[in-house]
Formats: structure tokens, C-alpha cells, sequence
């Protein structure tokens, strides 16, 4: 793991600690020399004992970090949500309901002032790494309902307030497991 800010040389003693090279010193050298030292990206990496130092410094000049995949289906509710981000590792349930409740989030995303986003965490597959956090994935979710209400309401005249048409979907996703019924 590359945190933000870390410097190279304690990212080579992590890497020459763990044994996946065998000279700190040398691989500084080689990276000064390719002219990266100065390029290694924050993030959690899988690395090889196998990988030689030019493979290494590829690997965090890159900074392609682990991913992790939450998928989130229609009708969970968002301490459902939280609960399966912190099986994930990547947080805390109440990081991730904080940032629900964040009115500044909130009022920065619909404009609105309302009590949580629930209702508003788009159900889909998100790849998140270790860096994420709990404030990037709610902007993410609520960012991709957005996209898609406006998309589904498109040329529609509706005569109802979004807020209202959210609880009323959620009503109705939470009475009926029949797909026809909905």
C-alpha cells in the first residue's frame, strides 16, 4: 500500500521490507535513471515476489490499485448499503451513513434539503479500491441516479416533485416483489 503524500524512499524500504526487491538503494537508482522516482501513485497494490524492479516500478508508476466490486441491488436500503461497503473492508457502516446524511453533500448533489439520500443510491456494480471512501461512493451512486432519472423522465411532464417520486418508487419497490405489480 502507497499512501498519498509517501515518499519514495519509504515506499522502496516497504517494498525491500517485504522482499519484493532485493536493494532499496539500487531500485532508487533505477528509478531515478527511468526518470520516475517521482511518479508513484498512491494506492494498494498486488505484487509478485516474481516481478523484477523494472515490473515493480511499472506496477506503482501505473497506479492501477486493487479493485473491489460492491454490487448493490434494487430495494436495499442504505444501511443495507453500509453494512455490505464495510464487509468490503473499505470503511465503516457509520462512515458510509454519515455521508448519507451529509447536508452539505445533500444540498452539493440534488440541491435539496432532505434528511438522508436513501432512495438516491443508484443499484449497480461499483469498482472501488482502498482510497475510495465512503463520501466518493455515495457522490458516485447519487451521481449515476441522476443521470438516469433525468434519461427515464426525459420528454415525460411529471406532475410530482423528484423527492416525492423517489419516496413514492421506494413505497412501491418495498410493497411488491413482483416485477408485473410494480
Amino acid at each position: 500500500t502507497v499512501q498519498s503524500g509517501e515518499s519514495f524512499r519509504s515506499v522502496r524500504q516497504k517494498l525491500e521490507h517485504d522482499g519484493l526487491i532485493t536493494s532499496g538503494w539500487r531500485f532508487e537508482v533505477l528509478a531515478r535513471t527511468q526518470g520516475v522516482a517521482n511518479q508513484i501513485r498512491s494506492g494498494e497494490y498486488l505484487i509478485s515476489k516474481d516481478c523484477g524492479p523494472l515490473q515493480v516500478l511499472e506496477i506503482l508508476v501505473n497506479g492501477k490499485s486493487i479493485e473491489y466490486a460492491l454490487t448493490v441491488q434494487e430495494g436495499l436500503s442504505r444501511f443495507e448499503i453500509a453494512q455490505m461497503f464495510a464487509n468490503l473492508g473499505l470503511g465503516t457502516t457509520e462512515e458510509f451513513l454519515r455521508a448519507t446524511e451529509d447536508s452539505a453533500l445533500i444540498n452539493e448533489l440534488l440541491g435539496e434539503s432532505i434528511p438522508s439520500l436513501e432512495g438516491y443510491l443508484f443499484p449497480e456494480t461499483y469498482k472501488l479500491t482502498k482510497f475510495t471512501g465512503a463520501k466518493n461512493l455515495v457522490r458516485t451512486m447519487v451521481q449515476k441516479f441522476l443521470k438516469t432519472y433525468s434519461e427515464a423522465v426525459k420528454g415525460n411532464a411529471l406532475s410530482m416533485p423528484r423527492h416525492r417520486l423517489v419516496i413514492l418508487a421506494s413505497l412501491i419497490e418495498k410493497e411488491t416483489g413482483v416485477e408485473a405489480d410494480r
